[in-house]
């Protein structure tokens, strides 16, 4: 990638990341080259998700870079989980050159672990014990197991996975739910399973969870609770 394009995107990362502060991190990918494992070349509030210059792309980049598009499109307003257990709330912009290749990614990572808490008590202190609800469902969370297993008060992050291989499962998985005033006690909305390996650790069973469940049943859940939503105001 050019020098000057490269400082470019340095700037606007810097700015970014002041304008937004220490919950946002902004990384700058090198990809004109072909090593997918070291693209990182610059990061603002690494902290965020703990990595640095010279790590290498996340798993949602990797896949995009896999798929050999020539032409692929930003993506935008995606949420990913750290291996630490934190919440992000994801866009990556294909930075191309004069030729219209893709030479870098920029990519803006928000924290929005906490502000999630805050939507999760809000939503208890709204929320009604009346069997009949006179507004819909609306606050979803992500758990890292198939509920009614390893939930509840106390089980989040790597615990979760830390139960499952103390326990000796074979299986294990992600749940999409409502978020009601029981922790992970809402109605499910989808589950998808993931099987334990031989040799597995909290970490590496965590990271596989992520990428083979949650990544994609959360959005997809997201967008179908979007659209009954949609729907039922257009029937009023």
């Amino acid at each position: 990638m050019e020098t000057r394009r490269l400082e470019t995107l340095k700037q606007i990362a810097a700015g970014v990341a002041a304008q937004f502060g220490s919950n946002c991190e902004v990384v700058i990918h090198d990809v004109s080259g072909n090593r997918p494992d070291h693209t990182i070349v610059h990061i603002e509030n690494g902290h965020v998700s703990g990595r640095k210059v010279g790590d290498g792309a996340s798993q949602v980049v990797l896949d995009q870079l896999a798929r050999q598009d020539e032409q692929p499109k930003d993506h935008l307003c995606y949420l990913t989980r750290t291996p630490d257990g934190k919440i992000l709330k994801s866009s990556s912009l294909y930075i191309r050159n004069s030729r219209g290749g893709v030479v870098a990614i920029f990519s803006i990572n928000y924290d929005v672990s906490g502000l999630m808490m805050i939507q999760n008590t809000i939503g208890e202190l709204l929320s009604t014990r009346d069997k009949e609800q006179t507004e819909p469902e609306r606050i979803i969370n992500v758990h890292p197991a198939l509920i009614p297993s390893f939930c509840g008060e106390g089980f989040y992050g790597l615990r979760v996975h830390e139960a499952a291989l103390e326990k000796g499962v074979k299986v294990t998985g992600a749940t999409v739910h409502f978020v009601n005033e029981i922790p992970d006690g809402g109605r499910i909305i989808a589950q998808k399973a993931v099987c334990v390996e031989d040799g597995d650790t909290p970490e590496r069973l965590q990271k596989r969870v992520m990428e083979q469940a949650e990544w994609l049943i959360l959005p997809a859940a997201a967008e179908t609770v979007s659209r009954q939503i949609a729907e039922r105001k257009n029937e009023k």
